[in-house]
């Protein structure tokens, strides 16, 4: 009989690159949107589950730019 082996875990300092090249590309949509290209950086605060899922994503600019950024990682998949 096969020996069983343990069930693979997730790394949590490993990244996503399709999620982040995802978020990268709709966070451009987001600044092309409200005309806000050059505009200052807006970081998003965010927490991810162990299965992938964004549980939560906060701006640090409660702007309609900020809000669509935050709404942009929240749709993110790790």
């Amino acid at each position: 009989m096969p020996k069983e082996l343990p069930p693979v875990v997730a790394d949590p300092f490993a990244t996503n690159d399709d999620a982040l090249l995802a978020i990268q590309k709709k966070a451009r949509r987001c600044r092309s949107k409200y005309d806000a290209e050059d505009s200052p950086k807006i970081v998003v605060y965010y927490g991810v589950r162990e299965d992938g899922v964004v549980i939560s994503a906060t701006p640090s600019s409660y702007t309609d730019l900020g809000r669509c950024l935050a709404d942009v990682v929240k749709a993110a998949r790790f």
